[in-house]
């Protein structure tokens, strides 16, 4: 049996994703409506009724969340279910504690080879890492 998991972070890298659940597969990619894009510490989504966050979907099994409760830390996100735009549901990491920014470059880098995996515009992860204080993918600081 298999879950659907709405990877909006580190996660959307297909390379970290085949490290961390060797066999999960790409279902899909949506705009997520109602959550917005954020970076502290670590990327997270926080609730926005006019916003949109893109995330990427992957197929994965009970094994696959087990290791990304791990990876996620049970004190730090919590697994939960979120509906998904025109039915169905998806397995979503929430931020339980606040972890101020900015992200470290590396994780940076992580973020922008997942949103190039999926497809994604930079658009909205540009505008969460400025509100983080981190440059702008041409180097600029907004």
């Amino acid at each position: 049996m298999s879950d659907l998991y709405a990877a909006y972070g580190s996660n959307l890298w297909h390379a970290q994703m085949r490290l961390r659940c060797p066999g999960a597969t790409v279902a899909g990619a949506l705009a997520l409506p109602g959550w917005r894009l954020a970076v502290r510490r670590f990327a997270l989504v926080e609730a926005d009724p006019g916003a949109a966050c893109p995330v990427g979907l992957w197929r994965v099994t009970g094994e696959h969340l087990g290791s990304l409760d791990r990876y996620e830390g049970p004190h730090t996100y919590a697994r939960r279910l979120v509906a998904l735009p025109g039915g169905g549901e998806a397995w979503i990491y929430l931020e339980l504690v606040h972890r101020p920014g900015p992200p470290a470059a590396e994780y940076v880098d992580r973020l922008r080879r997942g949103y190039a995996d999926f497809g994604f515009d930079p658009a909205p992860l540009d505008a969460a890492l400025a509100r983080a204080g981190r440059p702008l993918a041409d180097g600029r600081m907004a």
